[in-house]
């Protein structure tokens, strides 16, 4: 009982969407109601989204790794290029992600044990950070 109303809604909704897609439009082949327009197909890319210039490009490759708006990059790479430019992005994030994480975990690191060090060596004289100086 319940599936049969359901399919009943969803048939009315169909065929409400399949009756406004059939209406004609007033005037159709009335050029004073609707005049042609020229328009110039002209190709633009997307802000800033473009590998056109080395500056946009750069730009671009940093917003990605940045994790800021790469979804929109790979979006529109889908819609221009096909889903195997998106690989690409897919790649490059992945790795420089790794890249930089590993980077920014080395640093962190080496600034500890560098802070460790000089700090036991204000106390140098006590023979407990001799003793944590050979660890």
């Amino acid at each position: 009982m319940y599936q049969h109303n359901f399919q009943e809604k969803c048939f009315g909704l169909f065929e409400q969407k399949i009756f406004v897609t059939r209406m004609e439009v007033y005037g159709k082949n009335d050029d004073e109601l609707h005049p042609k327009i020229w328009v110039p197909r002209v190709w633009t890319n997307p802000r800033n989204f473009n590998f056109d210039h080395i500056g946009n490009a750069m730009l671009a490759l940093f917003e990605t790794l940045s994790y800021k708006g790469w979804n929109v990059i790979r979006d529109i790479l889908w819609m221009r290029q096909g889903p195997w430019a998106v690989v690409f992005i897919h790649i490059y994030v992945f790795i420089g992600c790794m890249i930089g994480l590993t980077l920014f975990v080395g640093v962190v690191i080496a600034n500890y044990t560098e802070n460790r060090v000089s700090s036991l060596s204000f106390y140098s004289s006590s023979p407990i950070s001799v003793f944590l100086m050979q660890q």
